[in-house]
């Protein structure tokens, strides 16, 4: 309960580092798995808090901590800019759920067109890939789990 408390005061940008403690405390390593999207500013913001949404209403991730992650605002505008999500889970069967509704969330949103995705796996790999066709989400499923290792 109290560890939850202190969370909540840690800044957003410190969240990994804290989460980091809390894994550490709790005898496990937690592992974060980053979700980023290339486009302008309100098409990025719309696909990461979609991706967002679709991993919290995601029953059998109840047990990673989900976050979005912002940017500064361009000099001349104001508010923090949503760019990516963040995912950080104890387990490869977390990040097996989290690549399941990940495919799910990319065909649907592929109904309004393509879309760049930038993954960045536990392991430090990153992967871009344009998806343009339902038929490439299966491909690009095998190459995380091939690349990142999960």
């Amino acid at each position: 309960m109290v560890i939850e408390a202190v969370l909540g005061f840690v800044m957003r940008e410190r969240r990994q580092a804290a989460w980091s403690f809390v894994a550490d405390f709790r005898g496990f390593t937690l592992s974060e798995m980053r979700f980023g999207f290339e486009g302008d500013g309100k098409e990025v913001a719309a696909d990461a808090g979609s991706l967002e949404g679709w991993f919290k209403d995601t029953e059998t991730l109840s047990r990673a901590s989900i976050s979005h992650v912002s940017r500064p605002p361009a000099p001349g505008t104001q508010g923090y800019v949503l760019e990516a999500v963040s995912v950080m889970a104890d387990s490869a069967p977390v990040f097996g759920a989290v690549l399941s509704t990940f495919g799910t969330w990319l065909v649907q949103r592929l109904q309004r067109g393509q879309v760049t995705v930038t993954i960045t796996c536990p392991n430090g790999v990153t992967i871009t890939e344009t998806v343009r066709r339902q038929a490439d989400v299966p491909a690009l499923k095998q190459r995380i789990i091939a690349d990142c290792q999960v």
